[in-house]
């Protein structure tokens, strides 16, 4: 990300390596890049932070500890794009924010039904069926199963907003649209 491209992964990576070292790295200290530099450097320590975390507190749930670090990535990763565009004046039209819109409010649904918790996949089948509850909508589909709508709804929002979000570059001239 912070490189874009050039650094090329073959054999002769360990010289480069070393030769950067030997020659630029102490006379080219400050970054080319600082805003993608200070970037990085936040969500390495982010992910620092939340290893260290898992480490201390040992969640039993592991599982749901991944996908809250990985969600936490895509979710910086989103959010320095779209400050990055932002910053270099490059605003999104009316229906890439209304999907975004869309997208954080069916997430904030949807995350509402995913920790009400009706099962719990730890304990056998017999002693999860006790936390059952009575089904929600049509007196058919339960907590789990509007989870998996609502959540469903969330990422069509998500992909159309991502799809949605670049379509004012659509006639710039490629050598004009900025990199960041």
């Amino acid at each position: 990300m912070y490189y874009m491209g050039v650094i090329s992964l073959d054999c002769g990576i360990f010289a480069r390596i070393s030769h950067f070292f030997r020659t630029d790295f102490f006379t080219s200290p400050k970054p080319l890049y600082m805003d993608r530099f200070v970037f990085l450097v936040l969500v390495v320590t982010l992910n620092f932070a939340a290893a260290i975390l898992g480490v201390v507190f040992q969640p039993g749930d592991f599982p749901s500890f991944l996908l809250a670090v990985f969600l936490i990535n895509l979710l910086a990763y989103f959010a320095y794009y779209v400050i990055m565009k932002f910053i270099h004046s490059e605003y999104p039209y009316p229906i890439t924010i209304f999907c975004g819109a869309l997208t954080m409010l069916t997430w904030i649904c949807a995350l509402y039904f995913y920790f009400s918790t009706v099962t719990n996949w730890q304990l056998p089948a017999a002693l999860s069926r006790v936390k059952n509850m009575e089904c929600l909508v049509l007196d058919f589909y339960d907590n789990h199963d509007v989870w998996h709508i609502i959540s469903s709804m969330a990422l069509f929002f998500g992909f159309v907003t991502v799809l949605t979000l670049d379509d004012h570059l659509l006639n710039k001239p490629r050598d004009q649209i900025k990199v960041f």
